[in-house]
């Protein structure tokens, strides 16, 4: 029963973890698309604004188009390298929780075998079991003679 108990907290924990995991990666896509949105809008501005003092609209347009370009790249290198700390994050922890389970079972498998060991020894039952087995012979041979 402990060890089920065991097994079913690691099992806990790992999804926990995946959880976590899910949760970072989900965050740091977020941060991710917000920051292009935020450069997008910021680019189409100072695109705007160079437009409009250069009053060369092709000019414009293909900087936005570059700019654009540049901040997709960046995204998708950011997103990347978190997905890529995400995944390593999940490595760590199952590794962690694998050595913890491991230790846990020794331990549990410890105590199974104090407690077996335990049961084997024979304590003061065994010896009032025998003198009430000689008490009751001592009774039935003295009615005997």
């Amino acid at each position: 029963m402990k060890k089920l108990i065991s097994v079913v907290m690691i099992a806990m924990m790992l999804l926990l973890t995946t959880v976590m995991v899910t949760i970072a990666e989900e965050n740091a896509a977020a941060t991710a698309k917000e920051n292009l949105t935020a450069a997008v809008k910021e680019t189409v501005s100072a695109t705007k604004e160079a437009a409009a003092a250069a009053g060369v609209k092709e000019a414009a347009e293909a900087a936005v188009k570059q700019r654009v370009n540049e901040t997709k790249e960046a995204a998708a290198v950011k997103a990347q390298e978190t997905k890529e700390a995400a995944k390593e994050a999940v490595q760590q922890k199952v590794s962690e929780t694998k050595e913890a389970a491991t230790a846990k079972v020794e331990e549990t498998k410890e105590k199974a075998a104090g407690a077996q060991a335990e049961q084997k020894q024979p304590g003061f039952e065994g010896i009032f079991a025998i003198t009430g087995l000689l008490a009751v012979a001592f009774v039935a041979l003295k009615r005997r003679s």
